[in-house]
């Protein structure tokens, strides 16, 4: 008797300790039924497959769930797991399409069970278990790793483009005294975008973090003499580098012959949504209080970044005028185009 009490004592523990553990794996069952072409859910498998729990279901509804890009894959491997010539057990990934247009993905191992027939000669599928879990998390996280790994290699290219550009262009432009400095300055500026990129996973950059990441090196950006205006607003990953650099090459002017040359000058750099025709988004940046500005005798580099960069890559306009009260420098391009 008190054998049969102890036998009955463990099996109860390890059947409370199967069910635990597959409460903490987050496991969905499924008991089929080869023979009546059934399949019958626990309470977290049906919720997987949005389907009625605890009572048997055809397998073509089940199968009616599979995502049809998947279905030719998972009917081809079922064919051969029913086959007793090959293996009885089954692991396969794949999507199912609940009725509220909800996509999962499921990760699916299945076990089946062969008897021979009626007539002793052949073995048939008379049942199986199922373990499902969902893996659609774990699928998101694939998907993003591999589309930030690409648009690495993207960016990569480009950056690599861009920073020969700048090495080209600072070369013409620069003694060999003053090379290597403006090109480590523009290479940062360059860094600096990339690293706001890098840091929301490529997903767009605020405009607001970008001014004052570019306007740091030149001094507190938060400042009296510097005032940045300007709802919150994402900048899409194309629009970092132009508009990064833009700023860059406007602040470093500014300190060499503009407002912040002086005590007396100040900038505000202003933006805003303008309602045309079409949603426009305009940046400014409006220097005063600086020495009298005078129109450049040639066009260096910095022009070019600041004004025919900034067009092409946004597929706007800027408005470049040198005042004499100081530089006003507005671009306008559509929403669509950087935000």
């Amino acid at each position: 008797m008190g054998v049969l009490k102890m036998h009955s004592e463990c099996s109860s523990f390890a059947a409370s300790q199967l069910e635990l553990g597959v409460s903490l794996a987050q496991l969905g069952l499924g008991s089929v039924d080869y023979i009546a072409d059934t399949i019958t859910l626990d309470q977290r498998a049906s919720e997987l497959f949005d389907l009625p729990p605890d009572m048997p279901v055809s397998r073509q509804d089940l199968h009616a769930r599979v995502h049809a890009e998947d279905k030719n894959y998972i009917e081809s491997q079922v064919r051969c797991l029913l086959n007793p010539n090959e293996v009885n057990d089954l692991n396969v990934q794949h999507r199912v399409v609940h009725e509220n247009g909800e996509i999962l993905w499921l990760n699916a191992k299945i076990r089946v069970i062969f008897e021979m027939d009626d007539s002793g000669s052949k073995l048939r599928p008379v049942s199986g278990l199922v373990a499902i879990m969902d893996i659609t998390a774990l699928k998101k996280s694939e998907e993003r790793f591999v589309y930030l790994m690409g648009e690495s290699r993207h960016r990569i290219k480009n950056l690599i483009g861009v920073i020969q550009s700048i090495a080209r262009m600072t070369s013409r432009k620069s003694s060999h005294e003053t090379f290597l400095e403006r090109f480590t300055q523009r290479l940062n500026a360059l860094a600096s975008n990339q690293a706001l990129l890098i840091s929301m996973d490529f997903a767009g950059v605020s405009l607001r973090s970008l001014v004052v990441d570019q306007l740091s090196p030149f001094g507190n950006p938060t400042t009296n003499r510097i005032n940045i205006e300007g709802p919150e607003l994402i900048l899409k990953t194309d629009a970092v580098q132009p508009i990064g650099l833009a700023i860059h090459e406007l602040a470093t002017n500014a300190l060499k012959y503009g407002a912040l040359s002086e005590d007396s000058g100040e900038v505000s750099i202003v933006w805003s949504i303008e309602d045309d025709d079409e949603p426009m988004f305009a940046l400014r940046w409006i220097e005063t209080g600086g020495p009298i500005v005078k129109q450049p005798s040639h066009k260096g580099f910095g022009q070019k970044v600041i004004k025919e960069m900034a067009e092409s890559s946004l597929s706007g306009t800027v408005d470049l005028q040198y005042l004499p009260v100081g530089l006003s420098w507005t671009l306008r391009t559509a929403v669509s185009h950087a935000l």
